[in-house]
C-alpha cells in the first residue's frame, strides 16, 4: 500500500465483516460492552468497541440508548468513571477522557 492508501484500502472486507460482527456480539444485554465472550461488561470495552465500530462506519448498529445507560450507571457521584456500575471509580478511570 501507499502512503496515501486509506486504511478501508487495505482491510480485507471479510474480515472487516468479521470484526464488527464481534465487535457487535460484545454489546452485552446491561448495554455496556465487554471485550472477550462470557465476561461483564466494562466501561473501557465500551469507548474501544464503540470507537472501533465508528471508525469501521458501523456505529448506527449499536443499541446507543443502552451503551449511554451503561455508562451513565458507572458514573460515580463524587466524580469519575468506574470500571461497572455500583463499583467505585478506580484512579485509571478517575482521567478518562474518552467519555
Amino acid at each position: 500500500p501507499t502512503a496515501s492508501s486509506s486504511w478501508e484500502d487495505r482491510v480485507d472486507p471479510a474480515h472487516r465483516q468479521k470484526t464488527i460482527k464481534w465487535l457487535l456480539a460484545n454489546q452485552t444485554s446491561s448495554g455496556g460492552f465487554c471485550g472477550r465472550t462470557n465476561k461483564d461488561a466494562d466501561a473501557c470495552y465500551c469507548f474501544w468497541c464503540d470507537a472501533s465500530l465508528q471508525i469501521l462506519g458501523v456505529s448506527e448498529l449499536v443499541d446507543a440508548n443502552a451503551l449511554a445507560e451503561f455508562v451513565e450507571q458507572c458514573q460515580f457521584k463524587f466524580g469519575g468513571l468506574s470500571k461497572a456500575p455500583s463499583q467505585r471509580p478506580g484512579l485509571h478511570f478517575l482521567d478518562h477522557r474518552c467519555f
